[in-house]
């Protein structure tokens, strides 16, 4: 079965996803893929899916300067954690450990602290 040009534009242009023109042609996505490149289509939203390259060198340098964490340089580099962390590998570069806390001291630290915590949010820590 070959998809005629047309018609693979039309579902295209209606947003369905190579898997949904898939179960209409009962064929696998992959195959779908090909009768695109071979039309010269592109499916929607692959620019969202492609490969974006490399972070540069210099860039991440900067933010580990910067003392930024890896949350922080995966939002400014519009990546993911495990991108950026992927790249600091790569590269070779070394982030600063964070310093040891020393531990507090009963008698004179305060039973209840509102501090901020990455996940919840502020949270009541209590000693």
């Amino acid at each position: 079965m070959f998809v005629r040009r047309e018609w693979l534009r039309q579902r295209l242009d209606e947003g369905l996803s190579l898997e949904e023109i898939g179960r209409l042609t009962a064929r696998h996505p992959s195959t779908v893929g090909y009768w695109l490149r071979h039309h010269g289509l592109v499916a929607a939203g692959s620019a969202r899916y492609s490969a974006r390259g490399p972070l540069a060198r210099e860039v991440l340098q900067q933010m580990v300067e910067d003392r930024l964490t890896l949350r922080e340089m995966a939002e400014r580099s519009d990546r993911s954690i495990s991108t950026v962390r992927y790249w600091l590998k790569c590269w070779g570069i070394a982030r600063a450990t964070a310093a040891p806390r020393a531990p507090a001291d009963p008698a004179t630290a305060p039973r209840i602290a509102l501090m901020s915590c990455t996940r919840h949010g502020t949270t009541e820590f209590v000693l």
